[in-house]
């Protein structure tokens, strides 16, 4: 058996790190369960990517795509996003020159709600690959969708509209993708 001579002073060094670990411990613990029973409030399950294009009876003629709307590249959600669940679906029509998404939000911040918003896009350019949305304005936010038809895939960039001072919608580029992976 090791043994080994402390000081007093050593005893107390080796008691107050204990001490700070099983604090910091207890403050994480309670933390996380608080964040537990936040998502146990609002039991939600988020759909899996789809997307689907007809080509009938013309190349792209109709494209529909269902996920949710990840920040791109990684980078976590803001607190404020991960306190929101949302789903969105989309369609354009090539004859239309038009896409229509509609996004279902739950939130899960200061009491549990849910809103749907539906936002309508006018085509800018429309190719066999893929199309190019005008911006619209959300809020105080300009959205553009970019669909790429060869990748199936989907990307928002999100800006500030001119002439806003504060705006809780931060410029950012989304994609869609799969619920599960976003939160």
């Amino acid at each position: 058996m090791i043994t080994i001579d402390m000081t007093p002073q050593a005893h107390r060094v080796i008691r107050a790190a204990y001490l700070l670990t099983i604090v910091g411990l207890g403050v994480f613990a309670y933390m996380t369960y608080r964040q537990l029973q936040a998502v146990r409030s609002a039991p939600v399950a988020l759909p899996k990517f789809w997307f689907y294009v007809v080509d009938m009876p013309v190349k792209a003629q109709l494209v529909q795509a269902h996920g949710s709307w990840v920040v791109a590249g990684g980078r976590a959600p803001s607190a404020a996003d991960a306190a929101i669940l949302q789903t969105s679906t989309f369609e354009c029509r090539r004859d239309r020159q038009l896409c229509n998404e509609s996004t279902a939000a739950v939130s899960i911040k200061d009491g549990a709600y849910m809103e749907a918003v539906p936002t309508l896009y006018e085509v800018a350019q429309w190719t066999d690959d893929g199309l190019v949305t005008k911006p619209a304005a959300v809020n105080c936010a300009a959205h553009v969708l970019k669909v790429s038809f060869v990748d199936r895939n989907a990307i928002k960039e999100v800006s500030l509209l001119p002439g806003q001072p504060s705006c809780n919608d931060s410029p950012r580029v989304l994609t869609l993708d799969s619920g599960s992976r976003s939160h």
